[in-house]
């Protein structure tokens, strides 16, 4: 068994709390990412599981055992560092073999688990090669394969992709994932790279402020975040501060208003989680129809003038702003002949399904 546990982890430094009563379960044989902001504790989180690093509070289960005071070599888990901390004097396949050495492992067993670890990145023909006579991708590969040489129980990726330039780090998260699923090993990745997290994860725990925010699928996350941090930091979002109208069912957003003076009004779904009267709505630019010219009546709809034009090759992302406040838009670049103009007025809507209700009462 390779299920990882975690009760009720803390961890201080002097005064500083860079995690604070932190407890999960990552499932046998599942890619697993810690995702969250630089200095949120998912690093230092990482390092107490490999042990590393001694926790204040809590307990570490790997399988069935205890593993809080055993030292990283006893824990049966491999850690591939953001720097790879591949030995520059030693050749590939002596890196990959050094872990097998320190076990005591015997010559013929050696030669086989480091081709097999070997073949699994692509690299059994560089074997003889000295880590700088590799590029960055193929370093980071010798890394991974060092770390499964041994076989361990668990598989655990610090920002291992960081370091790589934009289409080579694409091409390693292919790779990466392929690894993890040929070997089946139980994967934990640390990224502050939403994109990465959601696209390699079978589940994703977000960290912030030293907590757990919210623990789900890459589509969970993504689609209903728990909370304005979780929403926030995933991708980008609309959020409403909003006041709800009981007279029509909708919702009053105070701090969009436009240019005749009133609020923009919202219908959002008809079911909410919480019957109160102020509340924090969201909506993914994605989800925003926009329009130069006025469609039908739409369930929402608000007109607007264009402040920020950005392309990026596949969509644009589009600012509307009103005479209080502004809604960020993002559009199929098919969906533009011509790329609008700043001043431009356009015209928004979207459906009330659209709206996702937010816990307000954590990290608002």
């Amino acid at each position: 068994m390779s299920e990882i546990h975690l009760e009720h982890i803390s961890q201080h430094f002097g005064e500083q709390i860079a995690l604070n009563d932190v407890s999960l379960t990552v499932n046998e044989g599942e890619f697993f990412s810690l995702l969250g902001p630089s200095g949120c504790g998912k690093s230092t989180l990482l390092n107490i599981i490999g042990g590393f690093l001694e926790p204040t509070k809590g307990v570490v289960y790997i399988g069935e055992q205890d593993v809080t005071a055993l030292p990283p070599y006893q824990r049966k888990t491999g850690m591939v560092f953001q720097s790879y901390a591949l030995f520059p004097h030693l050749t590939v396949f002596d890196n990959v073999a050094y872990g097998l050495k320190v076990q005591k492992k015997k010559k013929a067993e050696i030669k086989e688990k480091v081709m097999e670890s070997l073949s699994l990145v692509q690299l059994e023909a560089f074997a003889k090669r000295m880590p700088h006579q590799l590029s960055g991708g193929q370093q980071q590969r010798v890394a991974i394969a060092r770390a499964l040489a041994i076989q361990p129980a668990v598989l655990l990726l610090d920002e291992p992709l960081s370091n790589l330039d934009a289409k080579l780090r694409k091409n390693m998260q292919t790779e990466l994932r392929n690894i993890q699923r040929n070997v089946g090993i139980t994967t934990i990745l640390v990224t502050h790279d939403q994109e990465e997290a959601l696209s390699l994860s079978d589940r994703v725990g977000i960290l912030g402020e030293g907590e757990i925010q919210q623990i789900g699928t890459p589509l969970e996350v993504y689609r209903q975040p728990s909370n304005r941090f979780v929403a926030e930091f995933i991708g980008q979002v609309n959020i409403f501060e909003a006041v709800y109208n009981e007279a029509d069912a909708t919702f009053t957003v105070p701090h969009v208003t436009h240019s005749n003076g009133q609020h923009l009004q919202l219908k959002a779904p008809a079911t909410r989680p919480e019957k109160k009267e102020k509340q924090l709505l969201m909506l993914r630019p994605e989800r925003i129809s926009i329009s130069s010219q006025r469609e039908e009546a739409q369930p929402n709809h608000v007109s607007g003038v264009l402040s920020d034009v950005s392309y990026i090759g596949h969509s644009l992302r589009l600012v509307v702003e009103f005479d209080q406040g502004e809604i960020i838009v993002h559009a199929s670049d098919a969906a533009f002949p011509e790329l609008p103009e700043v001043g431009e007025t356009v015209h928004i809507n979207w459906q009330p399904e659209d709206i996702v209700f937010l816990d307000s009462k954590v990290h608002t």
